[in-house]
């Protein structure tokens, strides 16, 4: 049976050109890991909660995707 897709969401501490951007990233309403900085190859993802190695993968995609949205 294949896993449900990860419900993941962000809240934006600090969205910015200049400054780090940093952003909490929750699954389901819990909080699973605080993204930092505004370069997705030099980002620091700091874990809160662990995950399925599924969810993981899933949450890097998601983080990916909105990495893409930092307007540089």
């Amino acid at each position: 049976m294949p896993e449900q897709k990860p419900d993941f969401n962000k809240k934006w501490i600090i969205k910015s050109q200049t400054q780090e951007a940093t952003f909490n990233v929750y699954l389901n309403d819990m909080l699973v890991a605080e993204v930092r900085g505004n370069i997705p190859n030099q980002q620091k993802v700091i874990p809160m909660r662990a995950l399925s190695d599924y969810e993981e993968d899933k949450l890097h995609e998601y983080i990916a995707s909105v990495s893409s949205e930092i307007e540089y």
